[in-house]
């Protein structure tokens, strides 16, 4: 059989001797022995001055102290009343609300007379109704407050006036004319009395009733409080002359039929010639 391989003999351990040092006498300090260090070279250099620093004994850990909760609020509620549960914040900001605008355009043909159309107002029973209407925001510069619902030939009407003199006599108070308050435009809720003719135009969107004259600088002319006033009257009974010459019936303050509060104007012909007064 193979005797495997044969292991070499371990290689002799050569130790050499180092100088050894002469031990201290029986008794001696320890702390006095001189204790010699060899250098690199083999010299022996004196050994550097020991010193010894205490070392401190640990400090045990101690765990932080829990920071205090805030205190709940309380809320008393009066006896017999139940508490209102408080509003959750909202998520989202709202949007501020948009302000509503009004889109004008141009009517009836005219790029003076500005407003909007409206859906026919079919004729009822009462004989009231606007087959085309227009509700008009402003003529000619000159805002009607509030709009006036007529047809387009009222409309019309309306601009020849204040075109043609309607505007001229407040020309030099407050700044000029800036607004006309509107009395009334359509209304089917007149009775059909006496002059039934008129309330009946009121209906169809032929009249405007004018109340106040409005001045660029604010100032408010009432009809009522101004038609007898030394400073507005003859004002006014010029802006009446005016609309005589455009409008088919004028009605003013003197009028017998006219009403005390505002000028009554409109575009029918039941008077043949027109009337004015």
């Amino acid at each position: 059989p193979d005797p495997g391989p044969v292991l070499a003999p371990p290689a002799p351990l050569i130790v050499e001797p180092v100088d050894s040092q002469p031990l201290p006498p029986a008794g001696a300090d320890p702390s006095s022995v001189p204790i010699v260090v060899p250098d690199v070279a083999g010299e022996t250099v004196p050994p550097a001055e020991v010193v010894i620093v205490p070392v401190p004994a640990p400090v045990p850990e101690v765990a932080p102290s829990p920071v205090p909760a805030p205190a709940a609020t309380v809320t008393t509620v009066p006896q017999g009343k139940t508490p209102t549960p408080a509003k959750a914040p909202a998520l989202v900001e709202p949007e501020p609300a948009r302000p509503e605008t009004e889109t004008l355009r141009a009517l009836c043909g005219n790029p003076l007379i500005l407003g909007r159309g409206e859906p026919t107002l079919v004729v009822n029973a009462r004989g009231c109704g606007i087959a085309a209407p227009v509700r008009v925001w402003q003529v000619d510069g000159i805002r009607l407050d509030p709009p006036a619902l007529i047809d387009c030939p009222t409309a019309g009407t309306i601009y020849e006036w204040l075109s043609h003199g309607g505007r001229r006599p407040f020309r030099n108070w407050g700044g000029g004319l800036a607004g006309l308050g509107i009395s009334s435009s359509y209304n089917c809720s007149f009775d059909f009395g006496p002059p039934a003719e008129r309330n009946h135009l009121h209906g169809v969107g032929k009249a405007i009733d004018v109340g106040a004259f409005i001045l660029r600088d604010g100032t408010r002319i009432s009809v009522f409080g101004g038609w007898d006033s030394p400073r507005w009257g003859p004002t006014l009974s010029r802006a009446v002359e005016a609309a005589c010459d455009k409008f088919a019936v004028v009605l003013s303050p003197d009028a017998a039929a006219g009403e005390r509060n505002a000028i009554h104007m409109d575009t029918g012909r039941y008077v043949a010639d027109g009337y004015c007064q």
